[in-house]
């Protein structure tokens, strides 16, 4: 029960946090929702650490027993939870599996027009090993997968784009490479996988998706591409998916609809990001805050009954006096 309420604390917070500073610049806030999420994957863990006795004096005997934990069996409930976990993890692989057979289907593009622009992208995102590039019908928008051997796959409608399109939609998913988004992807969905009965953190794996975008978008611009030309290429993929069926979780995809509007928005207006000092704190004060809840318990420690009870229900006077009556008055 313990790691449930950690868990529960834990990802609503993190939602708190992570949709606050997600209003001042969701780019930053990527790395915030990240942490957090690698926080909580680990809170488990924390739970065996050693822990640290506080001692919290009561007046009520009788509330503390009030207040003492009921013994619940745990055994129904765990095995729901390892049944759901048995689903989602079956679910994960065969997703995986559909990827490796995309991939397998897929035709190359080893021609020297893509891979010239595919070099120069990489010289731009300082790349010292480019990714594979191939081109499927499985898929109708541009998406990176692989943490361990990037490739990505474009459709095959994409040898029609003309080669600044091409060039914008190689750097989006080769900064998703550089900024290693498919290894924070993978730990997002290994602790939704553990923790799948906490909406919350359902919530906040999406959140994390859509200010992965927004990060991504903020570093090809920060790069030097060109916003127009950027949001352009943005807008023409967007459409070439408005039919497209939902993608694997391994993959990411470079035009979210969902959030789309307000990725433009934001790249046209150009808003100051806050410092990242404010998103290093946040981060340190949540793990501080996680390391408390993990090892700090209250040890409840009760007062001496004589005395307590002298010192609440008689006045100084009236303890003098009976320390000094005669105990015998008969004599």
């Amino acid at each position: 029960m313990q790691l449930i309420t950690l868990s529960l604390l834990l990802t609503l917070a993190a939602n708190a946090l992570s949709f606050w500073l997600g209003k001042k610049n969701p780019a930053k806030a990527s790395l915030l929702s990240a942490g957090l999420m690698s926080l909580i994957l680990i809170a488990p863990i924390l739970l065996l650490l050693p822990k640290w006795q506080v001692s919290i004096a009561s007046d009520n005997v009788d509330n503390l027993h009030s207040l003492a934990p009921h013994s619940i069996s745990i055994l129904p409930f765990l095995s729901v939870w390892a049944l759901g976990l048995i689903i989602l993890l079956m679910r994960h692989i065969k997703q995986w599996r559909t990827l490796s057979h995309w991939l397998t289907q897929a035709t190359p593009g080893d021609e020297p027009k893509w891979q010239l622009i595919l070099a120069r992208c990489s010289k731009q995102l300082d790349i010292t090993n480019p990714p594979s590039l191939v081109f499927s019908t499985q898929v109708s928008s541009p998406i990176v997968t692989g943490p361990l051997k990037p490739t990505i796959l474009l459709p095959t409608h994409a040898r029609t784009w003309d080669p600044a399109t091409l060039e914008m939609v190689l750097l989006h998913e080769m900064s998703h490479i550089k900024r290693h988004d498919l290894w924070i992807t993978q730990i997002a969905q290994i602790t939704c996988i553990l923790h799948w009965m906490n909406p919350l953190i359902w919530i906040l794996k999406k959140r994390l998706r859509h200010q992965t975008e927004f990060a991504v978008d903020a570093s090809v611009i920060a790069r030097g591409a060109d916003a127009k030309s950027y949001i352009n290429a943005l807008c023409n993929v967007a459409e070439s998916i408005s039919n497209n069926k939902s993608l694997p979780v391994p993959a990411l995809a470079m035009a979210d609809q969902a959030s789309l509007k307000n990725r433009v928005h934001r790249l046209l207006n150009n808003q100051k990001a806050p410092s990242s000092l404010l998103v290093i704190s946040l981060l340190a004060l949540s793990v501080c805050s996680t390391f408390a809840l993990s090892i700090i318990r209250p040890q409840q420690s009760l007062p001496n009954p004589t005395n307590q009870s002298d010192a609440n229900h008689h006045s100084a006077q009236e303890i003098q006096w009976r320390h000094t009556a005669n105990p015998f008055p008969a004599d």
